[in-house]
């Protein structure tokens, strides 16, 4: 599900940043250069863990979920009417990247029409289309859910609840945003037409799958007699 990558990268530095020991700068330079928010670091090795790579996609090798060791940084250089300072550096990231068939577990997020979106703490771009639900498997419309009917009973997947999925495909889009769309601003869109730089699809069309609570062995109550 994780997998270790060596990442090569320039990083452009406040002039102020030249000092013997450079490493800190470069630490905190990965964090607010990449990171979605700035986080009060105290130290360097927690500046290294939330670089600015992290919760970030990189086409075919997945979601950065943190920096595992910084490896290497160069000799800081200038360029002519550029006061910042350039270090090239190296570092090992660690990447979310599931391979196909296998099993996970995540908490269901939302649900409509299309499906099922489930969250993985880190990463909330898992969707499971109605297609891949065991059946017979229906959308309620009062209640915004799906349930799977098994024999007389009605199985509602809610939300918040553990769910267990297979992985069936990895999706990655480089979709190019039109600037000026001419979309329909009543239209509403379904999770299924989403397209997240990183998508999981998922299954739950098989026994052992959907939510844990199904397969749990409940105690016999005649043996409790």
């Amino acid at each position: 599900m994780f997998v270790e990558v060596d990442i090569r990268d320039v990083l452009r530095l406040p002039a102020q940043c030249i000092v013997p020991d450079i490493v800190p700068a470069v630490h905190f330079a990965l964090l607010e250069k990449w990171a979605r928010s700035i986080i009060a670091l105290e130290c360097a090795e927690a500046e290294l863990r939330s670089s600015r790579y992290v919760n970030r996609v990189l086409n075919d090798q997945g979601l950065c979920v943190c920096v595992r060791h910084l490896s290497s940084v160069g000799d800081p250089y200038l360029f002519p009417g550029d006061g910042g300072v350039h270090v090239r550096v190296e570092c090992s990231l660690v990447f979310f990247r599931p391979f196909v068939d296998e099993v996970l577990v995540g908490k269901v997020r939302h649900s409509d029409p299309s499906g099922l979106l489930v969250s993985l703490e880190f990463t909330e771009d898992v969707f499971i289309s109605k297609e891949q639900f065991p059946e017979p498997s229906f959308f309620d419309e009062e209640e915004k859910l799906w349930y799977w009917k098994y024999l007389d009973n009605e199985m509602y997947i809610d939300a918040g609840e553990p769910i267990r999925f297979r992985v069936i495909a990895i999706e990655y889009c480089q979709e190019q945003r039109d600037p000026s769309p001419q979309a329909d601003d009543d239209s509403v869109k379904l999770m299924a037409d989403l397209r997240p730089a990183m998508r999981v699809q998922g299954s739950i069309a098989e026994d052992g799958l959907g939510l844990i609570k199904w397969w749990v062995q409940q105690p016999d109550a005649a043996s409790d007699e």
